[in-house]
């Protein structure tokens, strides 16, 4: 197999300047751009300390921190549509509460997938705190990320109805 290499830290993005593309703010570590209805956000591999940029930037810290919350958001992505998909299975087959087994199957799913979004969860935020050095990136990635555990968290909450309806009418 071979093994594809990366250009991460080749070329340094200390600056951007998108030519057709107004710039709506320059932060720190980041160059926000208005882009039709949306706005383009560029992590930069500039380096900030107490509100002070740092002459010397670190190449591909932009991209490196960038991927890393593409991989947990992903991870955490993955673990809602399973739950998701467990508690359609257990709703659909508590409609005519034949298979019993088939539904606590998807129960004992649900709680897996939530114990995993914990630990994914867990995770993200350690090497978030770890990774990180923009306080407004920590608090954003961080909210980001607790709204996503929380889902799980509901996919738990309506397995734990769906048991207490299997205990009374079973």
């Amino acid at each position: 197999m071979k093994r594809r290499s990366r250009n991460v830290g080749k070329n340094i993005l200390y600056q951007t300047d998108l030519s057709g593309l107004q710039l709506f703010n320059k932060g720190k570590v980041r160059d926000i751009y208005a882009f039709d209805d949306s706005l383009l956000i560029i992590a930069t591999d500039r380096i900030s300390a107490f509100d002070v940029i740092m002459p010397n930037p670190i190449p591909g810290k932009g991209e490196i921190l960038t991927r890393l919350s593409i991989f947990w958001f992903g991870k955490m992505a993955d673990i809602i549509g399973q739950g998701c998909v467990a508690v359609h299975d257990a709703v659909t087959e508590l409609r005519n509460m034949k298979n019993m087994r088939q539904i606590t199957d998807a129960l004992v799913a649900i709680n897996s997938i939530e114990n995993q979004g914990d630990d994914i969860f867990d995770m993200s935020i350690e090497k978030l705190f770890a990774e990180e050095n923009d306080a407004k990136e920590v608090i954003k990635k961080r909210e980001i990320y607790q709204v996503m555990e929380i889902v799980t968290d509901k996919c738990e909450d309506a397995a734990n109805v769906i048991e207490s309806i299997i205990v009374k009418y079973a």
